[in-house]
């Protein structure tokens, strides 16, 4: 399973990002994201915030989700729903949005503290439901990783892919 070292490690070597491009979160950048979430995020997001919460080079740059953007995603979240829904469908009580991409859809997990590493639900506008991925957070950022990762084994270093 994929954790915060075998992570910095594959994108350093898929070329992703280099040593300098990879910024993990302070404890206190951390206390802050706790601080405003008012829940009880789960020990896989806190080790990804601990290992690349402030920027990975390329990887998933298109992609809300690094501090301190991520901090706005469940009201943004909150806001399209209202109006991509009209109200006929809430994120869930203790759902904490952690990516957001293009303003069109969003990620999330239930943050209630049963979980360390929790499945991931998935929004896209007007879709008018959640879709369980059947994945965990760091199955999902796998994925991710590995679709890079493809895609470098299959075009090269593109300095214009991102």
């Amino acid at each position: 399973m994929l954790n915060s070292d075998n992570l910095i490690k594959r994108l350093i070597k898929s070329k992703a990002a280099t040593r300098e491009q990879i910024q993990g979160c302070s404890e206190q950048e951390i206390h802050h994201v706790c601080e405003v979430s008012r829940l009880t995020l789960p020990e896989a997001y806190l080790d990804f915030l601990r290992s690349v919460g402030k920027g990975a080079g390329r990887f998933m740059c298109e992609v809300d989700q690094y501090y301190d953007s991520m901090l706005e995603l469940n009201y943004k979240a909150a806001q399209f729903l209202d109006i991509y829904e009209e109200g006929g469908l809430l994120l869930p009580e203790n759902a904490y949005v952690f990516s957001m991409r293009y303003g069109e859809q969003f990620l999330f997990f239930n943050a209630d503290g049963t979980s360390d590493n929790p499945p991931v639900f998935y929004y896209y506008e007007e879709d008018g439901q959640f879709t369980d991925l059947k994945k965990t957070f760091w199955e999902v950022i796998e994925c991710e990783l590995m679709e890079w990762e493809d895609y470098f084994r299959n075009h090269g270093d593109d300095p214009h892919f991102f």
